[in-house]
């Protein structure tokens, strides 16, 4: 079984195991970046996420992983590099957008995902400030069929506070289903 398959079935067992926030919120955005010699390392979105499945669902994660592999597997959390991120986010984006027009651009100085949702359009746009600091700005656009016009509504994040804000909307978003 290759290592994605591996995951999955690991992933599903973990979903039984757990509650479905639970699951939601630490495990479902994870991956199996590698398992060699029976040593395997799993990545998290962010660090948070990381310490709190080592500390409270190591053992059940490692249980449920010797069980699929047969084996006694020794365990590595890690956070996935900066530079993988954007592609889990356009995969996100896609699980998301469930037949929704969806747009990725990524520019020199600009990170853009455009989601259509009927009558609106959500814009994901990482900028830089002018001192080079980026920032997430999220904007909604809303047409109004009965005016013609569009009302938009905006949401500026900056790093120091993008972790926490990403896990209360995963949070709030397992909640949803």
């Amino acid at each position: 079984m290759d290592k994605e398959g591996l995951w999955k079935s690991v992933l599903a067992e973990l979903e039984r195991s757990v509650s479905k926030l639970t699951f939601q919120t630490h495990f479902a955005h994870t991956q199996l970046a590698s398992l060699v010699d029976n040593v395997a390392t799993i990545s998290f979105p962010n660090s948070l996420l990381c310490r709190i499945v080592e500390t409270r669902y190591a053992v059940l994660v490692k249980s449920i992983l010797d069980h699929h592999t047969n084996g006694n597997s020794r365990l590595i959390f890690t956070v996935i590099p900066k530079d993988q991120r954007l592609s889990m986010l356009e995969k996100l984006a896609g699980q998301l957008a469930l037949g929704n027009e969806l747009k990725f651009t990524v520019g020199e100085n600009k990170q853009s995902i455009r989601l259509r949702a009927g009558t609106r359009t959500y814009f994901f746009n990482i900028q830089p400030t002018k001192n080079g600091q980026k920032y997430l700005e999220i904007t909604e656009t809303r047409f109004q069929t009965k005016t013609a016009d569009h009302k938009r509504a905006s949401l500026v994040l900056f790093p120091e506070k993008a972790q926490e804000f990403a896990q209360l909307v995963s949070e709030m978003a397992a909640r949803l289903v």
